[in-house]
């Protein structure tokens, strides 16, 4: 973890816990009283513990502590593998700050879709994705794999948001009259600054060996793992999480092939090279390997 500025706005803000979390005696004496634009602080579901939720028309006020990388860490295990770091702008009420700043935020929450939703919303880097997805109003348009798998397993597992990117966005949509040319032009126009990977699921049942899909979230329910084949969507009511074999493996922290990469199938050795190439469980630590599928056949969670 980077020794970047922490804002504190809940129990660490007490001298007596923040020196004995952090292991350090006197850090009360550094805190810079700051005030956090655009974020509102509420009770983490089902927990008596503050997070902070975005709200463009709130404010949290709180402090900023200046340490070493060694008393983040201690502080980031006292908030557990619920909370998670995350960049944000303060505005120091005196001092200057130089670069950024990061803030812990809980997401003991992420039990279920909405939970889920609730963590894609809250993640700048994320939601932002998703809206320049919207934008463009692709038919039966969702982001997936990696993109949320990556983030919600950092999360779960405690570390940093950002510290296993994916090596690509992927889009997906339906069109049966599209063609790679045209994934090439949606890719342009939504820009270089992200590695986006767009794909018309319409066509791609080829490439797969697999029967035509009908549909976007048929194709996604025979993507290789069932923890990769969660996508969302913007949406005017909010983020929507679709994940045709249900969501208990990415949120359980399982990795498990879907139906068609399970054991005894012709797929199933692309479902093993796939874990040990992409080394998931040296990532994640915490992940647990299953071979088998799904008992049946899981609900899209919306």
């Amino acid at each position: 973890m980077s020794a970047r500025p922490l804002f504190l706005y809940g129990t660490l803000l007490d001298p007596a816990v923040l020196a004995r979390q952090a292991g350090q005696r006197g850090l009360a004496w550094r805190l810079l009283p700051a005030r956090l634009a655009g974020w509102r602080r509420v009770a983490l579901r089902g927990t008596p513990w503050p997070t902070l939720l975005r709200d463009a028309e709130s404010a949290t006020e709180g402090a900023v502590l200046r340490t070493d990388a060694a008393a983040l860490a201690r502080l980031a295990a006292y908030e557990g593998p619920e909370y998670r770091l995350v960049p944000v702008r303060i505005q120091p009420q005196r001092g200057p700050l130089a670069g950024g700043c990061g803030a812990m935020l809980g997401s003991a929450a992420m039990r279920d879709a909405a939970g889920l939703s609730a963590f894609l919303t809250a993640m700048p880097g994320l939601a932002g994705a998703l809206q320049a997805v919207a934008a463009l109003a692709l038919p039966e348009a969702w982001i997936g794999a990696g993109f949320i798998r990556n983030a919600a397993w950092d999360a779960l597992s405690g570390l940093p948001f950002g510290s296993n990117p994916p090596s690509d966005i992927d889009v997906v949509w339906f069109d049966p009259a599209g063609t790679a040319a045209d994934d090439l032009a949606v890719e342009a126009r939504l820009g270089a600054a992200l590695p986006w990977s767009v794909r018309n699921q319409a066509r791609m049942h080829g490439r797969n060996g697999d029967a035509p899909y009908p549909s976007t979230l048929d194709a996604v329910a025979h993507w290789p793992e069932t923890a990769t084949a969660v996508v969302a969507r913007w949406t005017p009511r909010g983020v929507e999480v679709a994940a045709p074999s249900g969501l208990e493996d990415l949120l359980g922290l399982v990795l498990r092939p879907t139906p068609g990469f399970a054991p005894g199938t012709a797929k199933h050795g692309a479902f093993l090279q796939r874990a040990a190439a992409k080394r998931w469980q040296a990532r994640w630590p915490r992940l647990v390997l299953h071979a088998d599928p799904p008992a049946r056949p899981a609900l899209p969670e919306e």
